[in-house]
Order: C-alpha cells, then sequence, then structure tokens
C-alpha cells in the first residue's frame, strides 16, 4: 500500500508550482483549501483501509505507523477550512447567509448523512448484523455507529448549531458571536472527553481557530507577508511549537492547538507553494461522500481479496456511489428545500 500511498505524492508533486520570488496571497482561497482536503481525505481512507487488514508487510506496517501519529491531524483541515470558509461568508453578507445557513447547510448536511446511514442500515439487514433500536436511532445524529465514521459528522452538527444560536439569538459584534461559539465549543471539548472519547474532540477547536482565523487574516497576512524574516521567523516559531504540542498532546486542549498549529503549517506552506491539479481537486470537492462511504465496500470485502485487489475495488465504489449520490441527493434537496 506504501507504493499506491507514494503515488498520491506523486500526483500532488507534478501539480505543484513554487513561488520563489513573493507569497501567494490566494493562499487559502477555496480552490487551494480544497486540494488540501483532498490530500487528506486520502490519507483518511488509508487510514481507515489499512485498518481492516491485519497481514501487513514491513512497509504497509510502516506507511499505517505513520498515520497511527498524525493520528487526528488528518481530519483538522476540514475542520479548520471549514470554520474559515463559514466566517468568510459571513463577512460577505452576514444577514443574508445566517438566515439560509440552516436550510442551505446544516439540513443538506443532515440529509446526506442520513442516506448514509440508512445504506449502512440496508448492509448491515444484508450481512446480518444487529443492532439495538436505541443504537441505530442514535446513530442518525451520529452519536453512536452502526459501521459508519460518526463522531465527525456529531461534531459538525453541533458546531453548526453553535453558528446558529450565536449569530441568531445575538446581534452584537462579531467577535462577541465569536466569542460565544468559542465557549460553546470548550464546553463541547470538556463534556465529549468525559462522556464519550479523547479522539472525538482532539481537533475540533480546529473550526474556531479557522473562524478566528478569517477574522484576523489581514492582520495575520500583514505581519506574515511583510517580509521574507517575518515568513521564515514564523515558520520557526510555528514549528517550535508544533514539536511542544506534539510532545505534549496527552491533554486535550493542547492536542487541539496542535491541531489548530499544525493548519496554520499548511497555510504557511501554501504561501509558497500551490497545487493546480485536477484529481485532488475533485477528491476534495467530494470530501463528505468519500469520508462517509469508505467504509461500505471495506465491510464487505474485507478479508476476501488480496490487499492490492482490495484496495483497487473499495476506492473505485467509494468514487462511484460518491459521485451518484452527491448528483442525486443535491438536485433532491434543491428541490425540496425550495
Amino acid at each position: 500500500m506504501v507504493f499506491i500511498f507514494l503515488l498520491l505524492i506523486v500526483i500532488y508533486l507534478i501539480s505543484i508550482k513554487i513561488n520563489f520570488k513573493d507569497l501567494n496571497f490566494n493562499y487559502i482561497d477555496r480552490s487551494n483549501t480544497t486540494i488540501i482536503n483532498g490530500i487528506f481525505v486520502v490519507i483518511v481512507f488509508f487510514s481507515h483501509f489499512l485498518s481492516y487488514n491485519t497481514n501487513l508487510n514491513i512497509y504497509d506496517k510502516s506507511l499505517n505507523f505513520i498515520i497511527i501519529k498524525l493520528g487526528q491531524l488528518i481530519v483538522a483541515t476540514f475542520l479548520f477550512y471549514s470554520g474559515f470558509g463559514i466566517y468568510e461568508k459571513i463577512k460577505k453578507n452576514k444577514e443574508q447567509y445566517i438566515d439560509s445557513f440552516f436550510k442551505k447547510r446544516f439540513i443538506p448536511t443532515f440529509l446526506n448523512f442520513w442516506v448514509a446511514i440508512l445504506l449502512f442500515l440496508l448492509l448491515n439487514l444484508v450481512l446480518k448484523r444487529t443492532y439495538s433500536i436505541k443504537n441505530i436511532l442514535l446513530s442518525f445524529i451520529g452519536w453512536e455507529s452502526i459501521g459508519n465514521s460518526n463522531w465527525y459528522m456529531f461534531a459538525i452538527f453541533y458546531l453548526y448549531l453553535s453558528v446558529l444560536f450565536s449569530f441568531k439569538l445575538f446581534k452584537g459584534e462579531d467577535k462577541y458571536n465569536l466569542i460565544i461559539i468559542t465557549i460553546l465549543t470548550f464546553i463541547y471539548v470538556y463534556y465529549i472527553n468525559i462522556y464519550r472519547f479523547p479522539h472525538w474532540c482532539t481537533t475540533i477547536l480546529c473550526f474556531v481557530g479557522g473562524m478566528w482565523y478569517s477574522f484576523f487574516k489581514d492582520k495575520i497576512d500583514a505581519f506574515v507577508m511583510r517580509n521574507f524574516k517575518s515568513y521564515i521567523g514564523t515558520i520557526i516559531i510555528s514549528g517550535l511549537l508544533l514539536l511542544i504540542f506534539y510532545h505534549e498532546r496527552s491533554n486535550i486542549y493542547i492536542h487541539n492547538l496542535l491541531s489548530i498549529t499544525f493548519v496554520f503549517m499548511i497555510n504557511l506552506f501554501n504561501m509558497k507553494v500551490t497545487s493546480n491539479s485536477k484529481i485532488l481537486l475533485f477528491l476534495g470537492k467530494n470530501v463528505f461522500w468519500i469520508y462517509i462511504l469508505q467504509r461500505i465496500s471495506m465491510i464487505i470485502f474485507q478479508n476476501r481479496l488480496n490487499i492490492y485487489l482490495y484496495f483497487i475495488i473499495c476506492l473505485s465504489i467509494t468514487l462511484v456511489l460518491a459521485i451518484i449520490l452527491k448528483n442525486i441527493t443535491s438536485k433532491l434537496w434543491n428541490k425540496l428545500l425550495k
């Protein structure tokens, strides 16, 4: 599997453009962040895929070791850029965006997740896997799982509702709305760490980190891009913080700082290096469906095929399902929600 993973790296490397003279002011535009998410959704795919295989060779074990060491950092960009993108739209037209947020953002995401849950229910029925009624019902909000990935979706629902709660009920300055969302997210981290599992909340503050980054973006850019010394100095300091936070990551709040710093380092990297890969852009545009559907084929074909054939079939089925369901659901929800 490590050789397929290296192919991903090659795909990225042949698509990059390095700006040797200046810094890229569009480093965090939609295209760049989508490509970064495309890279990490593939890493998530590898992470889940390797967990379904017990007989790994020495090379695949090395790849698995690296992915395990990265841990929840592989989903940090999803949360950070989601928060960043939401606040960027709020800055452009707050009232209109917030008024349509529930209908255009929350409901479609929620319904898409329900579609995925129904597919997993059908899969379990075919495979004769049984779950309690309570477990099945709670799986529709992501609190429990019936074979699907769930913790991330539960977090997204909570974060989206936090955005609605803050901006709908409090009409003051944006910074106060962000403070409220931050407080609600800290509350989430505290209680989820008690009642669920640490990995449920090690990256959650990336969402509000992305929103605050958008809020201070002009000031951040002005400092980092002031001159080459500022840029290099920021990289060195951020790198040292990354090492310190990684060493102390057993603390749930330090781990969140690690996650935010990790994405910040990616942003710094993108100030010099950008990609125009259509493959990664496609993957990034289909992050939700690739993320939520990948376990279906992994469950069906587990321990039945050669590992490489298993990988190709799982990836192919996931991509085909993602394309089909995205097209069907986007058209359906557009009609129903008009």
